[in-house]
């Protein structure tokens, strides 16, 4: 269940009568509100990439084996995560949305290309502040089922097929604005009690509109590889088991890779330099392991050297540039 947990929550609408589908909505104030709003469906951590008071707001609808969300940021973060379970994920962002999916925009004049995610593939994402994004998961077997009734099912298995070569599927701009209309209208309703559907509706309504954008879509231009994102991911592990690797040409050399390589990855996928990246990654892992510490039985300056940091003076100056507050300040809570 998405949300459960977070003193943000607002107490969805009552139920009307049996069978209606879960509202919840979580406004998340720091980083460690906005993972746990994750933790049941995503192996999900958010990193905020720039300084200034990190906000999101979380809206979703559970209706059978499917949910239905909307993402919301106030500031630039970058995503990362992998589904649980047997789960598929469709995103439907604004087409004016400046939201980037493993480096890349999601959209040109002709052509929206939805971003797709199946278990056992890492989401890179980097959002700013901006529309929200509307994503839809459900069950495989369910879409599976329903694509078979149609006789869609040789569309499920070319775009969600363990190994496939694109994450995206290519879509008319027009029917992925109505899709994203219709998804959205429903969470909307919901939320504000209005609602009549049940869960078992609601469902068919999301089976639908992802399999008419399935059957509807169309050629795809040519996007560049994913073994940016693949690399990026490799490279945040090494780095992760050595802090000592100091400079870029180190950890080039340690993944067997050229520097140019790397650079041109990092740029590609998160929008920012090789170290830039990574110490903002490890500034926001110090900012929610000192939110969930005890003041009497832990340090800044433990914490704060288990990931890496050996100048206190300068860790300091960048954390509160980034999060406003000094480490010791967080810790207190």
């Amino acid at each position: 269940m998405i949300g459960t947990g977070s003193e943000s929550n607002t107490p969805a609408p009552p139920a009307l009568r049996p069978g209606l589908p879960t509202f919840h909505r979580v406004f998340s104030k720091n980083l460690e509100e906005g993972n746990q709003a994750f933790k049941d469906l995503f192996d999900y951590e958010q990193f905020q990439l720039a300084s200034g008071e990190f906000n999101s707001e979380l809206l979703s609808l559970e209706s059978c084996e499917s949910i239905l969300g909307s993402f919301r940021y106030f500031t630039t973060a970058f995503n990362q995560g992998a589904l649980r379970a047997d789960q598929i994920g469709i995103g439907l962002p604004a087409l004016d949305s400046q939201c980037l999916w493993w480096g890349h925009a999601h959209g040109s004049s002709s052509s929206f290309e939805i971003p797709t995610l199946i278990p056992g593939e890492t989401l890179h994402q980097r959002t700013q502040s901006g529309p929200p994004i509307l994503a839809a998961f459900i069950q495989r077997s369910k879409l599976e089922s329903a694509a078979e009734a149609m006789g869609l099912r040789e569309h499920i298995d070319d775009v969600f097929r363990p190994n496939r070569t694109s994450r995206w599927l290519a879509c008319c701009p027009k029917k992925t604005a109505r899709a994203r209309h219709r998804l959205g209208e429903i969470l909307r309703q919901g939320l504000a009690g209005s609602s009549e559907l049940r869960a078992d509706e609601v469902q068919a309504i999301i089976l639908s509109e992802i399999l008419e954008l399935l059957d509807d879509r169309i050629q795809q231009r040519n996007l560049p590889s994913r073994a940016d994102a693949a690399l990026v991911e490799r490279a945040g592990a090494t780095f992760d088991a050595n802090f000592e690797l100091r400079s870029v040409s180190a950890l080039a050399l340690t993944l067997g890779v050229p520097r140019r390589t790397l650079y041109r990855a990092f740029k590609e996928v998160t929008g920012m330099g090789i170290h830039q990246f990574l110490t903002t990654r490890r500034l926001n892992r110090v900012f929610c392991e000192l939110k969930e510490a005890s003041p009497s039985e832990a340090s800044v300056t433990t914490i704060a050297q288990q990931h890496g940091f050996t100048e206190l003076g300068r860790f300091a100056g960048h954390y509160k540039q980034l999060f406003g507050e000094r480490p010791k300040d967080t810790l207190r809570g």
